[in-house]
This record gives structure tokens, C-alpha cells and sequence, in this order.
């Protein structure tokens, strides 16, 4: 028999926002930086209404990817996971 504990899982908002404020960027800032296409409205969603029914969409997620230096992937996985839990 083994002892398997499950990982707690956070909201995809959750990671935005903490790179967000290690890089010193309100969500204004990062929206801007996105290029506009995704609002601060739009991030404001995810940050901090997670429970809402709001996914991160791919173009989201790429832009995401482009201003954080990471993949589109992470993105994509880090929501999916959110969403299954």
C-alpha cells in the first residue's frame, strides 16, 4: 500500500500574478506589456476570480510566454491542471 498525497494545485492566476510582482509589474503594467490584446480586465479575471469559469486561452497564454521568457505550454498545463482539480 502507498501513501500517495496529492500536490495542491493553485490557479493559473495565482502564477501570473506572483511573476508579475517579481518582476515589479501591476497587472496594468503587465497588460501593456502583453501588447493590449489581452486587457487588464481579462487578467484581472484570472488573477483573482479564478472560481468563475475564466480559462486561459492559447493566444493568452503565448503572450504570456513572450513576456515571461517561458512556453506557451506552461501555461496551457498550469490552467489544465487548475481546471481537472
Amino acid at each position: 500500500m502507498s501513501d500517495k498525497t496529492q500536490a495542491e494545485v493553485f490557479p493559473v492566476g495565482c502564477f501570473i500574478f506572483d511573476e508579475a510582482k517579481e518582476r515589479g509589474w501591476s497587472v496594468q503594467d503587465l497588460a501593456h506589456r502583453m501588447g493590449g490584446e489581452t486587457t487588464e480586465l481579462d487578467l484581472n479575471l484570472l488573477i483573482y476570480a479564478p472560481t468563475k469559469g475564466v480559462t486561459l486561452d492559447e493566444k493568452t497564454a503565448a503572450q504570456l510566454a513572450s513576456v515571461f521568457g517561458t512556453s506557451k505550454g506552461l501555461w496551457i498545463r498550469l490552467d489544465e491542471t487548475w481546471q481537472r482539480s
